[in-house]
This record gives C-alpha cells, structure tokens and sequence, in this order.
C-alpha cells in the first residue's frame, strides 16, 4: 500500500467512528507510525490490517470489533 492508500483509510475509519488513528507498519512486537489523524495523541486497542500493517486506535471497546469488520470489508 502506498501513503495515499494508507491516508483514504484514516480518513473513512474517522469519518465512520469519529475516533483518533495511528497506521503503522507492523515489526513483530514494534509498531511503527506512518500516518494517523490530526489529534492522534496515542491508542489503546491495536489490530492488525494484515502481516505488514496494523492500526492503533483510541475508541471504546465495543468499537474494536465495528472497526476490524470494517477494514476486512475495505
């Protein structure tokens, strides 16, 4: 995926759930920013877009599993 990608993902996941994003490239424990929302300060629940990319998200709990049907759905 390229940062555009990655960006329009942000940007429909707040538009859908009003929450704070990180995207992050996944190495193993390590989870590294490259892009997220304006106000993303840090986030309480990971999930993993795929083996390369992951989100970090600060949302209430019932929202992790809205969130993850979501991405799957793309």
């Amino acid at each position: 995926m390229c940062r555009e990608e990655l960006e329009n993902i942000v940007k429909d996941i707040h538009d859908e759930f009003q929450v704070e994003l990180a995207i992050c490239e996944v190495f193993t424990r390590r989870w590294s920013y490259i892009t997220g929302t304006d106000n993303y300060i840090s986030g309480r629940f990971r999930i993993k877009i795929n083996d390369k990319y992951g989100i970090i998200v600060n949302c209430n709990e019932q929202d992790v599993d809205k969130i993850k049907d979501y991405v799957k759905k793309g």
